[in-house]
Formats: structure tokens, C-alpha cells, sequence
């Protein structure tokens, strides 16, 4: 299967077009085999993880997909996107930039106010 490239962005002068898509700032994680996406990556509609080349600009790895919200986005889309696991159009679109280590923090402090350790 042939993939398209990746193209990335090294100076703050060389962004891409808004409607192109959006770029990685940060770190990025595939929803499906969590790996990580490069800083500087272009994510558009035919943007695919380079692990397992599932598609990357789905809802579920947008920064406003909410299950508890209306239409399951955060943000005033107008028709609600009917499969969260397929690439779609969405100009609201933002990738969702999550740090496993601030994950893992907050899960031990979770479990450590149930420590009966005293």
C-alpha cells in the first residue's frame, strides 16, 4: 500500500495554508496504535498513521471530541460527523496533543488517595 508523505515544517515561515489541514505543535498520538506523531506534521483529510495507516483526521483524534457533548464535539458543528473513526472534513478540526507523562501523574495521584498504606 502506498502512503503519502509526510511533510513537515521546520520554520514558523513555512506553515501551511489553513485549509490544508493543521500541523502537530506538540506531542501527538494516534487514537488507534498510540504512536507518536512528529512535531511538525501536516494532518489533512488523507493523512495516515505511519504505523498502522489508519486514518488521522478522524474525531476521535480531535481536541474538541467529547462523548458527553452535543453531537459529541465541543465546538458548533452544524450536522453531527456519523463515524468518529473515519477521516472527515471538518474545519474545525485540531489535533488533540496529550503527554503521557501529565496521563500518568494524574493516575497516580488518583490511586494514591485510595492508598490504605498509613
Amino acid at each position: 500500500m502506498l502512503l503519502p508523505p509526510v511533510i513537515t515544517y521546520t520554520s514558523k515561515f513555512h506553515l501551511p495554508h489553513p485549509h490544508w489541514g493543521c500541523y502537530t505543535r506538540g506531542m501527538a498520538n494516534c487514537h488507534f496504535c498510540k504512536t507518536e506523531i512528529p512535531s511538525g506534521t501536516v494532518i489533512g483529510y488523507a493523512s495516515v498513521c505511519s504505523a498502522c495507516a489508519r486514518p488521522l483526521k478522524i474525531c476521535l483524534n480531535c481536541r474538541f471530541w467529547d462523548p458527553g457533548a452535543y453531537h459529541e464535539c465541543r465546538e458548533g458543528i452544524d450536522e453531527p460527523v456519523i463515524y468518529k473513526d473515519v477521516a472527515n472534513f471538518c474545519d474545525f478540526f485540531v489535533l488533540k496533543e496529550e503527554s503521557h507523562s501529565a496521563q500518568q501523574e494524574a493516575r497516580t495521584l488518583f490511586d494514591s488517595l485510595f492508598n490504605d498504606e498509613s
